[in-house]
């Protein structure tokens, strides 16, 4: 069980860290892409985060 306070501050590094991006997939896609990102071992933001560097033929940073 998380605590409140866990929660709030989880909330708080996200927002100075990461940001969102929303994207729109027509029905059954995602569960597509998120095999493919599986099979790579890898989650679906990663996929998808490391598709788009790949496709713009840019080296992908390193990440910790």
């Amino acid at each position: 069980m998380v605590s409140e306070a866990q929660k709030r501050a989880t909330t708080r590094f996200n927002q100075a860290n990461y940001e969102q991006l929303a994207v729109r997939l027509p029905k059954g896609e995602k569960e597509q892409i998120k095999a493919f990102a599986e099979s790579a071992g890898l989650s679906l933001a990663q996929y998808v985060w490391q598709a788009c560097y790949e496709k713009a033929g840019q080296e992908v940073p390193k990440t910790e």
